[in-house]
């Protein structure tokens, strides 16, 4: 329900307060996301590419290698 709710227009909260649905479930049903990057994963791909370069990698393959922009590894880098 929640999910032909937000195809009227609906926005996500509210039609998962009215479907008394969760979003997780949501999921599991079919729904697909946007393309909005999500910051906790982001943040911890940061962290392993921190990791990796004080090991003594290069930036530019180990931001390959996680399927890291180099925009989000210097957004998030203050963090550690």
């Amino acid at each position: 329900m929640a999910i032909s709710l937000i195809k009227q227009g609906m926005a996500i909260r509210p039609s998962l307060k009215q479907a008394h649905s969760s979003y997780q479930s949501m999921l599991d049903y079919g729904y697909v996301r946007s393309g909005r990057q999500m910051p906790r994963r982001t943040i911890k791909k940061v962290g392993e590419c921190i990791k990796k370069l004080e090991a003594g990698e290069k930036l530019k393959q180990v931001l390959k290698e996680l399927k890291l922009g180099a925009w989000s590894f210097y957004r998030y880098k203050h963090y550690f």
